[in-house]
């Protein structure tokens, strides 16, 4: 288990590193620890892959093979939601979907929720509402019954 200090220097720890590689021209989108390298071509993706490969080893980060994806893909899942750059298009992974809706499931029963498990899943449809088109419109009477009943 990590402390909250802990884990907000790793979070900066990892953006430190991304700078160099965004000045050389690396399109990269970054989560935490979790990163997506955007390139025109596949063999410009396989030459950014090598050379952010190279800095992270060269600044002693480890990579997780088991969860890294390292060819070039065009369609790929990343923080829940499949990109699909064939079509343009992105839609939620069904991993992503199922999670949502069980968290749904637990609202629609009547079941008793503390207010952490009403939190996450706010958290989940905010993560999703960025691609559900009118998606933060969809939060607020939850956001409103929260801030009524917990008042």
């Amino acid at each position: 288990m990590f402390t909250l200090k802990q884990i907000v220097s790793q979070i900066r720890c990892i953006d430190a590193a991304l700078p160099p590689l965004r000045l050389q021209g690396i399109r990269i989108l970054n989560y935490i620890d979790d990163w997506l390298i955007l390139a025109p071509s596949e063999h410009l993706a396989v030459r950014h892959r090598d050379v952010v490969l190279a800095h992270i080893n060269k600044l002693g980060l480890r990579l997780n093979a088991g969860k890294s994806v390292l060819s070039p893909v065009q369609v790929t899942t990343f923080l829940g939601v499949v990109c699909d750059s064939t079509t343009m298009r992105e839609h939620l992974s069904p991993a992503r979907v199922a999670s949502i809706l069980a968290a749904i499931e637990q609202v629609r029963l009547g079941q008793s929720l503390t207010v952490k498990q009403f939190q996450r899943l706010l958290g989940l449809l905010a993560a999703a509402s960025n691609v559900i088109p009118c998606g933060l419109l969809f939060m607020r009477p939850l956001q409103w019954w929260l801030r009524t009943s917990s008042a």
